[in-house]
């Protein structure tokens, strides 16, 4: 049975929602401009922040938006004077103790008290005074990389009801009561693999993240929409990066896989992509001798038995159908590489065991292919390796389990030349192949992936950070066809 659909005015406009959806949801979703700070659509209504009030014409009384149903043949506005003046006082009752550290705080530039600063005209009564970073507030560590600012906190309690109605795990509470009350962490969040979310949440920029201090505003980098590799969930994510490097990661919102959220792990999958260890160099091992050298001396496969591809579930569909297809001859062997699946890392809410994030996706195009793709058919093919043959590996961006990857690499060192493609350098790389080539990021490659729900999922390329850098596919043309 269809939901019963109601109409009802706002201001000058007339809106349809669900009977008994709630106003100030509604209201955003037709891009009405309404102050609001406590509201967020996955979380409980608290109202405390009392600025999205608005006056229902149908009682002459003065409501909070986010509390209201929507009826039929209902009335509202927000801009006759006294509405406008009780959100501006509500407003400035939440500015009356908030420090002035714009410059120095993550949120700036994204920050919603900026924003309803402009509207209101305040800006011209914030002063001349601009507190540091160090005498704004003391930051309290809440884990190793998250810090919580008491005095720029507003009392929306978005964090304190993520913790309870999300997680479950109510490490913080508000104590006091009044202009007295204040978050107050029971416990440390060590433990918890979502405490991240407190930065998306907290409009005031009271929680944040040490390794953004001190870093490019948010506000000043470019947006790119893309697909988290942390594991097969497939996290909708928004990355914040500029030409100099990647610096940020949130959770977009998707209905259908991880609504508003995403685990702290998949944060630091971005760390290679433009960090200290990215690859910007063609290199060689010459029995411990490291060297760069130029692409066009390599040579290519001619002459050769067997050469092994090893591709990785971490491939998008696209390079992964494209290098099958030019592996079609008889001495290319195609293999898939993925991690063990290990229950003890993942969750019952986002974070998967199975950490290979397009595991549905290669497994199936491998199939199509007659090739073998499972675990122990992986396995089973690296012991028949022979001193003769060449390895030609893409290595997983993410490294989730190093033990394990220092036994495959135990099994391909037997074969006479071996070649890496990489994001990232590491000593295990140079101790076991041959050359080292630089390879694409996740977030520098369009395409698509297939999640353990069978969904696509979409990546899209934003900057590039190794210039010499070459997809797997064409690689693997450069070796093949000698080009």
């Amino acid at each position: 049975m269809d939901s019963l659909k109601v109409k009802f005015q706002f201001n000058d406009l007339q809106l349809e929602a669900e009977k008994g959806s709630n106003l100030l949801q509604v209201l955003l979703e037709n891009d009405v401009d309404i102050i609001h700070f406590c509201y967020h659509p996955e979380l409980s209504c608290s109202g405390n922040c009392r600025t999205c009030v608005v006056k229902d014409l149908t009682s002459d009384t003065l409501i909070m938006a986010c509390q209201e149903s929507v009826d039929q043949n209902k009335k509202y506005e927000n801009k006759s004077e006294n509405v406008v003046k009780a959100a501006q006082w509500a407003y400035e009752f939440h500015l009356v103790d908030h420090p002035l550290d714009c410059p120095v705080c993550n949120q700036n530039g994204l920050c919603e008290l900026q924003d309803f600063s402009l509207k209101f005209n305040r800006m011209e009564k914030l002063g001349q005074h601009v507190y540091t970073w160090e005498n704004s507030a003391s930051a309290v560590a809440l884990t190793e990389n998250l810090f919580f600012h008491e005095k720029r906190c507003i009392m929306c309690t978005l964090c304190v009801r993520f913790l309870d109605e999300i997680t479950a795990t109510h490490e913080l509470g508000i104590v006091g009561k009044g202009d007295q009350a204040k978050i107050y962490p029971f416990k440390m969040l060590n433990g918890n693999n979502y405490s991240q979310n407190l930065v998306d949440l907290c409009p005031a920029g009271s929680f944040g993240r040490q390794d953004y201090k001190s870093k490019f505003l948010t506000s000043s980098l470019e947006e790119v929409q893309s697909t988290c590799i942390g594991c097969d969930t497939g996290c909708a994510i928004t990355v914040f990066q500029n030409s100099i490097g990647t610096y940020r990661v949130k959770p977009c919102f998707d209905a259908r896989v991880n609504r508003s959220w995403m685990c702290d792990y998949g944060r630091t999958t971005i760390d290679n992509v433009s960090g200290p260890k990215r690859i910007q160099n063609y290199v060689k091992n010459e029995k411990g001798k490291i060297s760069f050298f130029p692409l066009e001396e390599m040579i290519p496969f001619s002459g050769v038995s067997k050469v092994h591809v090893i591709l990785t579930c971490e491939l998008l569909n696209e390079e992964v159908e494209t290098s099958l297809e030019l592996l079609k001859e008889n001495k290319f062997n195609p293999l898939l590489f993925s991690w063990p699946i290990d229950p003890a890392k993942g969750d019952s809410f986002l974070m998967s065991k199975n950490k290979n994030p397009n595991y549905t996706g290669a497994e199936a195009l491998f199939l199509q292919k007659g090739l073998v793709h499972t675990h122990l058919d992986f396995e089973q093919q690296l012991g028949l390796i022979q001193e003769t043959d060449v390895i030609l590996m893409a290595i997983p961006e993410t490294m989730h389990d190093q033990k394990y990857f220092e036994f495959i690499l135990s099994k391909i060192r037997k074969s006479k030349l071996k070649i890496a493609m990489s994001v990232y350098d590491n000593p295990m790389f140079l101790d076991t192949f041959d050359f080292v080539l630089p390879t694409y990021s996740f977030l520098e490659k369009n395409g698509t992936s297939i999640n353990k729900q069978t969904l696509e999922r979409k990546y899209s390329a934003g900057y590039k950070y190794s210039q010499l850098a070459k997809s797997v596919p064409e690689y693997i043309s450069i070796f093949r066809m000698g080009k």
